[in-house]
């Protein structure tokens, strides 16, 4: 139990480093409203499975699903 604590407080640390994973999908997305949408849901994924993200960097893992969907969202 104190693991997953901890988890949910580093998770919650770094939904407040949002801005600059929103600031990198305006990069590639170009758009600031689909760039709060790619953003938004990359850590409500995260947040709802963050269990299994124990042994992960949180916010390499972060910067690298937003920029993944920000890339594919550009490729539609």
């Amino acid at each position: 139990p104190c693991k997953v604590v901890e988890r949910r407080c580093e998770m919650k640390t770094h939904t407040n480093q949002y801005r600059p994973f929103f600031v990198l999908s305006i990069l590639i997305v170009g758009n600031e409203e689909w760039a709060k949408v790619i953003a938004g849901e990359v850590f409500s994924c995260a947040l709802d499975d963050f269990s299994r993200l124990r042994n992960t960097n949180i916010p390499s893992y972060l910067f690298v699903m937003v920029r993944n969907r920000s890339i594919d969202h550009v490729r539609r």
